[in-house]
């Protein structure tokens, strides 16, 4: 039974694998990954509603609770919110993240990071896994 249950176990981590690289050659993936790199390229070439919608759906497909359970469990969150937690899924680091991210949105995220040093919010990290 153990055997067996290794075997699924590196299927899983086999498909996932197929997944992610289906994802990474996505045009948009591309256009985020090349935007990443720099403020100009990214003001050069913002990502459109259509870019984040494809991106949606790419992690839907990758990621299958990712989408889903974002929304559960985070009921509420605005675009640019939904837009910050995609791109963290995508493994960006925080000089990443500032290129894509409008500085009001950066004065909320600081807001929310205040809440929860002062404990005024409580996050789970449940909330973060796919």
């Amino acid at each position: 039974m153990q055997e067996k249950e290794l075997k699924v176990q590196g299927l899983s981590k086999q498909v996932l694998s197929i997944r992610e690289g289906i994802l990474e050659n996505t045009e948009t993936y591309k256009k985020i990954m090349q935007n990443a790199c720099s403020v100009e390229e990214a003001k050069k070439n913002p990502l459109t509603n259509e870019d984040w919608l494809s991106l949606y759906g790419s992690l839907k497909i990758t990621y299958p609770f990712f989408m889903d359970g974002l929304e559960q469990q985070l009921p509420g969150l605005t675009e640019e919110e939904r837009h910050f937690c995609c791109l963290l899924k995508l493994g960006l680091d925080n000089q990443q993240l500032a290129i894509f991210l409008d500085i009001h949105l950066l004065r909320s995220i600081a807001g929310v990071i205040g809440s929860v040093k002062r404990g005024n919010l409580k996050i789970h990290k449940q909330h973060w896994k796919s």
